[in-house]
């Protein structure tokens, strides 16, 4: 499938810090390196979106941070801290599964509620798969090399702690998780945009060639 590229690219610098409480390992992206890429359908759908609603008004894009959590479920040393929160500055940015997760095990991920002004109103949150399907015992996980899907239905939900629960056995929240996340929100001719990509270094073989290879 062939992919576009959309509005940025950043150079990826972070730096990470502890807060208070022992637990809550805080990870500060001061720049991020990431191509915000579509695929061929969902490009002309959101292109189409705009032209249609933008006819009178020129569109202004504007990027928004972005903070993502990972927790622990009952302390199982499934991740490197019990409470991992990875701060980015505008417009987003990547996380390595690498750098998070070491064991086998539970854990949540969630988009903390506080960061979303209640003057913006989410328009979509589009999930853009990068891991092929897989079959495991019965279940198959991953919904195939960039196949997407808006999911701002699940957005409250996602913004709860411990709404969104992953397991590491066999890798299959790598098959769930794997991928990009594009948060898109509007206010009059203003675009707000900020995105997530998640991938795991250590097993490029198992995903899709715009993050590491095809199966």
């Amino acid at each position: 499938m062939k992919f576009f590229f959309i509005f940025f690219t950043f150079i990826f610098v972070s730096c990470s810090s502890h807060e208070n409480h022992e637990t809550v390992n805080t990870i500060k992206v001061k720049e991020v390196a990431q191509d915000i890429r579509l695929p061929r359908n969902l490009f002309k759908e959101f292109e189409k979106e705009i032209s249609d609603e933008f006819k009178n008004l020129t569109p202004v894009f504007v990027f928004l941070p972005l903070t993502v959590e990972f927790k622990e479920n009952e302390h199982q040393n499934v991740l490197k801290d019990s409470l991992i929160r990875f701060e980015f500055e505008k417009g987003g940015g990547q996380i390595d599964l690498n750098d998070l997760v070491k064991g086998t095990g539970s854990f949540y991920m969630s988009f903390p509620a506080e960061q979303f002004g209640t003057n913006l109103e989410l328009t979509h949150l589009y999930f853009i798969s990068q891991s092929p399907t897989k079959k495991i015992a019965n279940e198959t996980f991953g919904m195939g090399c960039g196949k997407w899907i808006d999911i701002k239905s699940h957005f409250k939900q996602l913004q709860k702690p411990d709404y969104l629960k992953l397991n590491t056995t066999e890798l299959r929240h790598l098959r769930v998780l794997a991928g990009n996340y594009i948060f898109v929100f509007k206010q009059t001719n203003q675009i707000y945009l900020t995105q997530l990509t998640i991938n795991d270094s250590r097993y490029t073989n198992l995903l899709c060639k715009s993050i590491g290879a095809t199966e």
